[in-house]
């Protein structure tokens, strides 16, 4: 018989899980035990076994089922949904009781809870309880489940953090400030040594052959961390003979127009319109007799002084 393995992400999501917690206690009178809350899950999004008992990803041995539903009774606690008057026991409040309550108050940013709305002569911690109750927000130190569980799921910039991580006691140079820098921003962009020797290869060509980067250019595209704009800027500075770099001010000061493309359209719209441009560029530069090397500066400068901001 086929067996699936399962992973941390086939678990339920917090937000359902929540919801779950108080359908549990109502569907038990309104007080109801964490093993109890954890079959009424189990059975209701018909979890195998083998789901119900996945831990995180990586080294922590947390259980996701389990972690999740203690973060639906901590925030559901601080919501003031529900109470906890003996360990390892809950019970539904008169907020918390309200299915209407709870579709305006748990899953709503807005708004306050109606019970705990903040008078005018409430101090400042008051204030400001009563709006992290109202955005759902659960703060750390209040949090009663295993801390520890969130790091596995840590996964910024993979390719970077452990390169980092790695620095201890080696002298910080203008690449490492560099490499900090793309990393807080999220801009770090790591390319295959095939795609690196791939772009040498392109210091040969000469304008108007541009069209032989396409595989490259599809390449960049599908790297993360890469749209077009610094996919051509990339090109540009491997050779400004043949690529130049293509943005929103460029693009509206050569055909007057808005710039036609963002991060979610198809790649091959993205190289169409790139590779069109280029050949317009070229055509721009021989009536104009203008250098090409430099024409995406001349034009980020003459869109930048003659027309003004960017509309968004």
């Amino acid at each position: 018989m086929f067996s699936r393995n399962y992973t941390s992400s086939d678990v339920p999501k917090q937000r359902l899980i929540t919801k779950t917690t108080l359908e549990a206690l109502r569907a038990h009178g309104g007080s109801a035990t964490n093993a109890q809350m954890r079959e009424y899950a189990i059975h209701k999004f018909d979890m195998p076994e083998e789901l119900a008992e996945v831990t995180f990803d990586g080294e922590s041995q947390t259980n996701v089922l389990e972690y999740r539903l203690r973060a639906a009774r901590t925030t559901l606690r601080k919501q003031g949904q529900i109470a906890n008057p003996d360990k390892g026991r809950w019970v539904l409040l008169g907020v918390g009781r309200d299915e209407e309550n709870l579709q305006h108050n748990v899953f709503s940013a807005s708004g306050g809870l109606p019970s705990e709305r903040p008078s005018a002569l409430a101090d400042g911690g008051r204030i400001m309880d009563s709006k992290l109750q109202a955005a759902g927000i659960t703060m750390a130190r209040e949090y009663d489940g295993d801390l520890d569980a969130f790091l596995p799921e840590y996964n910024y910039q993979p390719g970077l953090t452990p390169k980092l991580d790695t620095i201890g006691s080696v002298p910080f140079t203008q690449e490492t400030i560099n490499e900090i820098v793309l990393w807080k921003t999220n801009r770090y962009a790591r390319l295959s040594s095939e795609l690196l020797h791939s772009l040498d290869d392109f210091t040969s060509l000469q304008m108007g052959e541009h069209r032989q980067g396409e595989a490259a250019l599809a390449s960049l595209l599908e790297t993360r961390g890469v749209d077009l704009p610094m996919a051509s800027t990339i090109l540009r500075f491997r050779n400004p003979r043949v690529f130049q770099i293509i943005d929103q001010r460029a693009y509206r000061a050569i055909y007057g127009q808005k710039y036609p493309l963002n991060s979610n359209s198809a790649l091959h719209r993205k190289v169409s319109v790139y590779f069109d441009y280029l050949d317009e560029l070229v055509k721009f530069c021989i009536d104009s007799e203008t250098s090409f090397e430099t024409v995406d500066r001349l034009l980020y400068q003459f869109d930048k002084q003659l027309n003004g901001k960017l509309k968004m």
